[in-house]
């Protein structure tokens, strides 16, 4: 009935084509989608529909155009529907939300920030009052801070988002397990694994009604956890349970991610073997083509592995590997930080001073850009060293590869 109507309506027709789209969109057929969402937003354009309802079907071809990696195109969607959403807080926080997330999926985490920030702020003033669920862009605006090395700031605003949850008594859904989640990361970052320990355990509880997907990484940071209070032994059984999960999971980028973090178990207690061979297996369980970052993570952790074993020249091999890609992907992170230190440390083993300075140099003009004394000092000790002609401290490279 709605088809036979549609021709001489066309505000019925934008909205039956929106509908079509989004079940192309939840089918997984996202070319499809798109091309329904271009003809939904030129049939409402050509009608003088409001501009809230045409945001709504430019942020949705947003959505669809990101899912097929053509980013650029989506962000001009997301533009588009960010102007037209002007006036209308609720349209308003959902488009800078999704293009504060393209910016964080593609490596620009500057543009992240600022427009998670935006979709914080405006949820603070307007949006919460409204009863939505906006605890994603206060997790995503976390996730920015925590990979800027910035847990603190991540910690106060996960807590601000503990709240909005639990008063709205979606604690135990998604929303409520990707805060609880990202405030155990947080709190091991800030190394009080006690308190970490707590936010994981219940991140973990409320996965079991999530599936095996979302089991792995609250056992895997509970491991982290566990680890930095001494107790190894709970922690090998929580990183056994996390790769019992990510095998259920049947995610390979997931078994990779779990394989790393037993690997990183290993390397803080030197058990060199062990964790060489945990970070060959994550390289080996990635697809082809896989997210970089997990790449570049294993790489410069089985680098670490070489560089303790007394290996340096193939431990330089693995972290130039890990920073080429970081520099591609992620380049004013703390991950991208952590490579060029690496690098710089690498070159002090092998006493080439002239290689070790100016990637020395790099690492710590980036760690002040992002605000993270603690590297700032152990980059500024490593200089004095190097200085000195003295050996690097490698005492804080077995987080690196987090």
């Amino acid at each position: 009935e709605a088809e036979a109507l549609a021709p001489a309506n066309p505000v019925l027709r934008a909205r039956l084509l929106v509908t079509q789209a989004e079940i192309a969109l939840a089918e997984g057929r996202y070319e499809e989608a798109a091309r329904l969402n271009r003809k939904a937003l030129e049939t409402a354009e050509g009608a003088s529909t409001s501009a809230p309802f045409r945001a709504a079907i430019a942020n949705r071809l947003g959505r669809a155009l990101e899912r097929q990696g053509r980013h650029e195109e989506a962000e001009r969607a997301y533009r588009k529907a960010l102007a037209l959403a002007a006036g209308d807080a609720g349209k308003e926080w959902v488009v800078l939300n999704n293009l504060g997330l393209l910016y964080y999926n593609t490596g620009d985490l500057a543009r992240a920030e600022e427009y998670l920030k935006q979709a914080v702020d405006l949820a603070r003033r307007r949006v919460n009052a409204m009863g939505r669920d906006t605890a994603g862009s206060y997790t995503g605006l976390a996730k920015v801070y925590l990979d800027r090395g910035r847990p603190r700031q991540a910690e106060a605003l996960l807590h601000e988002a503990l709240g909005l949850v639990s008063q709205n008594g979606i604690l135990d859904t998604l929303s409520g397990h990707l805060v609880l989640l990202n405030l155990c990361i947080a709190l091991n970052d800030l190394e009080r694994p006690a308190e970490a320990e707590t936010y994981c355990r219940k991140a973990a509880s409320v996965a079991r009604n999530l599936g095996p997907w979302f089991q792995v990484e609250p056992r895997l940071h509970l491991a982290r956890a566990l680890s930095l209070q001494g107790r190894s032994l709970t922690a090998r059984r929580a990183l056994d349970q996390g790769l019992a999960a990510a095998r259920r999971a049947g995610d390979p980028v997931m078994l990779a991610v779990a394989h790393q973090s037993a690997g990183l178990f290993h390397l803080r207690q030197r058990r060199l073997e062990q964790a060489r061979r945990e970070f060959l297996a994550a390289l080996e369980a990635l697809p082809p083509d896989p997210d970089p970052a997990h790449r570049a993570a294993s790489l410069a952790a089985l680098g670490q592995t070489e560089l303790l074993d007394g290996k340096a020249a193939r431990a330089l091999e693995l972290f130039e590997q890990a920073d080429a890609l970081r520099a591609r992907t992620r380049p004013e992170s703390a991950d991208r930080m952590s490579s060029l230190q690496l690098r710089a440390v690498a070159h002090h083993r092998l006493g080439q001073a002239d290689k070790a300075r100016p990637l020395y140099r790099q690492a710590l003009a980036l760690a002040r850009r992002l605000g993270d004394a603690a590297s700032a000092r152990l980059l500024e000790d490593n200089l004095r060293r190097l200085d000195a002609s003295q050996p690097p401290d490698l005492g804080a490279l077995a987080e690196a590869g987090r």
